[in-house]
C-alpha cells in the first residue's frame, strides 16, 4: 500500500488530485520524508498540511499544525492563508491546542481573517459543545465544563447568537438540579426549534431532572410536547413525543 484515497469524490479533478497526491511528486509520503528531514518552509508546510488534510491524515495534521502554530506566533498564523486549518474540526477539535489558541487570539484573527467567517466558526463550535452537553454525549461533563463554555462565549461577544446564553442556563439549571432555571431556559429554546435537533435535544433535559418539576411545570412540559407532537414530519418522534407526555405524568 502506497497511499490510501478514503470516501468518494464528487468530481473528476479531485480525483485525479487525489493519485497525484498518492503517487506524483506531491505524495504524501515524499513530503513525509522532507517534512522529517527538517524542511520547515512556509509554503512548504502549507502544502503538505493540505496534502495531509485532502487524504484525511488528521492526526498527523494536528501534530503539524500544532508545531506551525507554535513556530509563526499569533501575528502569522491569524492569517487567512491559515484558516483551514481552524475551520476544520478534525483538524482543530475543541479543546485542542489550536482552538485554544483560536480562543486566546480571537481579534487576530478577525483582524487577519474577517469578522464573519471567525464569528460563524466560533457559534458553530460553542453551539456543537453546548448541544453535546445537553444531548450527554460526555458522560464526565459537569457544571464546571459550562462555566469554562460560558467564559469563553462572553470573551468573543458574538452577537445575534443569545440562544448559546440559552443552552447555557439550561446546562446550569441541570447539572445544579434547579428545576425552575433549567424550566425557564426550556421554555424559551424548544418551543420554536427544528425537528432535526428536537431529534436529540428534547427529552434528556426532561428525564435528567425527573423528580425535580413541580405539578405546573410538569403540566406546561407535557402541554408543549403535546403541541409539538403534530407539526412533526418524522412519524417516529411525533409518536415519541405523544409516549412522552405521558411518561412526564409519573415523573
Amino acid at each position: 500500500l502506497i497511499n490510501p484515497i478514503v470516501g468518494m469524490t464528487p468530481a473528476g479533478g479531485e480525483f485525479i488530485y487525489k493519485v497525484k497526491l498518492a503517487l506524483g511528486e506531491i505524495s504524501t509520503v515524499k513530503m513525509d520524508s522532507l517534512y522529517a528531514a527538517g524542511n520547515r518552509m512556509t509554503r512548504f508546510v502549507l502544502s503538505y498540511l493540505k496534502a495531509l488534510e485532502a487524504t484525511k491524515q488528521y492526526d498527523k495534521a494536528k501534530v503539524v499544525t500544532a508545531n506551525l502554530v507554535k513556530e509563526l506566533g499569533a501575528s502569522q498564523t491569524a492569517y487567512v492563508t491559515y484558516w483551514f486549518l481552524y475551520e476544520n474540526p478534525e483538524i482543530s477539535p475543541v479543546g485542542s491546542e489550536n482552538i485554544n489558541y483560536l480562543l486566546s487570539h480571537v481579534d487576530d484573527f478577525r483582524k487577519g481573517v474577517g469578522v464573519e467567517p471567525v464569528n460563524a466558526k466560533l457559534a458553530s463550535m460553542f453551539e456543537t459543545q453546548l448541544e453535546d452537553m445537553i444531548r450527554g454525549k460526555n458522560k464526565t461533563t459537569d457544571i464546571a465544563d459550562v462555566v469554562v463554555v460560558e467564559k469563553h462565549l462572553k470573551a468573543c461577544n458574538l452577537p445575534g447568537k443569545d440562544y448559546l446564553y440559552d443552552y447555557v442556563a439550561l446546562l446550569k439549571g441541570m447539572f445544579s438540579y434547579d428545576a425552575d432555571v433549567a424550566f425557564a431556559a426550556f421554555m424559551k429554546i424548544y418551543p420554536t426549534m427544528k425537528e432535526k435537533k428536537l431529534n436529540y435535544l428534547y427529552f434528556r433535559p426532561i428525564t435528567f431532572l425527573k423528580g425535580k418539576w413541580n405539578d405546573q411545570q410538569k403540566k406546561e412540559l407535557i402541554d408543549l410536547s403535546l403541541k409539538l407532537s403534530p407539526k412533526m414530519e418524522n412519524i417516529v418522534l411525533q409518536n415519541g413525543l405523544k409516549y412522552f407526555a405521558d411518561e412526564i405524568k409519573k415523573f
